[in-house]
């Protein structure tokens, strides 16, 4: 067999170090290139921490807020950092309403100021918000460097609120009306308000000369104290409860018309049940309970000549 001569060895050396190069040209920039995007993806993202330091009012009475910020020196340069603010997405039971903000720009109720040297943030509050707003900052050069703050604004008490009967008068059909003023507060994206407790009170019966109890009122006591319980959830209920003659008739049986001419007569003589409205308990109102009943639509009972209806 014919031995390769020495230039056709050294034309095929020359060619596999040509190819060689290239190849490692090719490859050499390629495996930095993983390398270099596999330190990317393992490196955490630095945050910006940020530290409050304080709050005060400014000539216009506008919430004035000043934060601090943090974050690893680059090569001891002074970074700079752009900001922006946008209504959280995230709707907690503490804002105004979840839909709050979705088209108000966050401008109007806030401004910011960065100052990069100092590494202060200060925020100026025009007017209460009902949601909270988020502050980003990122680095315009390092754009790993970022973090956000949450702006919130304290709801605000005002006014206690109030409650009244709007009405004594017991209809067929209805409950008791009570008149009810909440509680009012400033617009604000944190604090719950209280809700008031309204209750009824006190039910008793006010002596009249012509009629001095309750059981007076009725012949027999056991229906006395039925009536009493009837009516007495009624207007334990706040209104919930509808208050039905028929069903009240069926209670007092055949006393029912002896029953509302006494009441009235009592009514007149300034007897009758009285009722007391307790807001966040103490009573704030007062009223004598009358019926919405036609008396020339009851039946006047006569037995052996005797008159039932007193």
């Amino acid at each position: 067999m014919k031995k390769p001569s020495r230039k056709n060895v050294l034309t095929f050396s020359l060619l596999m170090l040509g190819v060689g190069s290239t190849l490692a040209a090719f490859l050499v920039p390629y495996f930095n290139f993983i390398k270099e995007n596999k330190q990317i993806q393992n490196r955490p993202e630095e945050q910006i921490l940020f530290s409050p330091i304080k709050e005060e009012l400014d000539e216009n009475e506008n919430k004035l807020i000043t934060i601090r910020f943090q974050y690893p020196q680059v090569e001891g340069r002074i970074l700079t950092f752009d900001g922006s603010l946008v209504w959280s997405e995230t709707y907690s039971e503490e804002y105004e309403s979840p839909s709050w903000g979705k088209n108000l720009n966050p401008k109007e109720f806030v401004s910011f100021h960065i100052e990069d040297k100092l590494q202060i943030v200060s925020f100026t509050i025009y007017k209460p918000f009902g949601r909270t707003l988020l502050f980003t900052m990122r680095g315009r050069q390092e754009r790993d460097y970022y973090g956000t703050y949450k702006l919130d604004c304290d709801r605000v008490f005002v006014s206690e609120g109030s409650a009244h009967f709007e009405s004594s008068l017991l209809k067929d059909g209805n409950g008791i009306v009570i008149k009810i003023d909440p509680p009012i507060y400033t617009i604000g994206s944190r604090g719950k308000r209280k809700e008031p407790k309204i209750e009824i009170g006190n039910i008793h019966y006010l002596p009249s000369a012509s009629y001095p109890t309750w059981e007076t009122l009725f012949r027999d006591e056991d229906r006395a104290n039925k009536a009493y319980t009837y009516l007495e959830e009624i207007l334990s209920s706040l209104g919930e409860k509808k208050f039905y003659k028929s069903q009240y008739d069926s209670i007092i049986e055949d006393e029912s018309a002896t029953f509302y001419s006494r009441y009235l007569q009592a009514y007149k003589e300034k007897g009758g049940l009285l009722v007391t409205l307790n807001y966040n308990d103490d009573e704030i109102d007062q009223m004598r309970l009358s019926f919405d009943v036609n008396l020339s639509d009851i039946i006047y009972l006569k037995i052996i000549g005797e008159d039932h209806c007193f």
